[in-house]
């Protein structure tokens, strides 16, 4: 999504030119093979299933009751426990080191338009506001990103160091605290998707009027009324 509003606001002739179908299928297929090779990664930790065998007694009451229980899946190897933690850190690193490059590019692009408008024209000021409401989207979009990730990013480095040193270095914690600040800083991880609707609706005045008359059921009726000055003009 970052490439794409990098492509839109600073080339949009090329962005026409590359935003096709088969642009689409592929990026849509190499996402799905990126996502399955990078979870094999993770594999190795969750690889050995332990199981326990119970005696019961000899009584018809425990007849049906099976004899082994799978207790849950452990690493082949302590390494693996370390090592998918670590890897699971990697989206975050490269996607916080990305955004803000493309997006320092995009404040910049914005920026030297503003720039080169002529003050006669008028349009300075509609520019300048435009760039403002782009700038304020980014901005918090970035904050939002950091702040439900970090947690996650730091979380995880701390329970590989435990693990490498052997509990020796990092933040020391119960097994009942680590696996409840595991799954709090995940949820928080996940949270992130479903602020970005919200994001863009409080920070730009066009993504809110078109979230708008998205949900709104006069939507239909006025794409129509929208589309006839179009043919109109088209005709002509």
């Amino acid at each position: 999504m970052t490439t794409e509003r990098y492509l839109g606001i600073c080339r949009p002739l090329q962005h026409r030119l590359v935003a096709t179908k088969e642009r689409t299928v592929k990026l849509i297929i190499m996402s799905w093979v990126l996502g399955v090779l990078y979870s094999g990664l993770v594999v190795p930790r969750f690889s050995k299933v332990i199981k326990v065998c119970y005696l019961w007694p000899n009584s018809d009451r425990f007849a049906d009751m099976p004899s082994k229980f799978s207790l849950g899946c452990l690493a082949i190897h302590p390494f693996f426990n370390a090592f998918s933690l670590i890897v699971q850190t990697f989206p975050f690193v490269i996607a916080t080191i990305f955004n803000t490059i493309m997006f320092s590019r995009i404040i910049k692009k914005l920026h030297e338009r503003i720039s080169g408008i002529n003050e006669a024209v008028g349009f300075e000021q509609n520019a300048l506001k435009s760039r403002n409401h782009v700038a304020r989207l980014l901005f918090v979009t970035h904050a939002v990103f950091s702040l439900c990730f970090t947690p996650y990013f730091f979380v995880q480095v701390n329970v590989a160091v435990l693990y490498l040193s052997d509990y020796r270095i990092g933040i020391k914690m119960t097994d009942i605290q680590l696996w409840t600040l595991l799954w709090f800083v995940r949820v928080l991880s996940v949270v992130n998707a479903t602020t970005n609707p919200l994001i863009y609706s409080v920070t730009n005045p066009r993504y809110r009027q078109a979230f708008l008359q998205l949900f709104s059921r006069s939507y239909a009726s006025a794409g129509q009324k929208r589309s006839r000055p179009m043919q109109q003009a088209s005709t002509m």
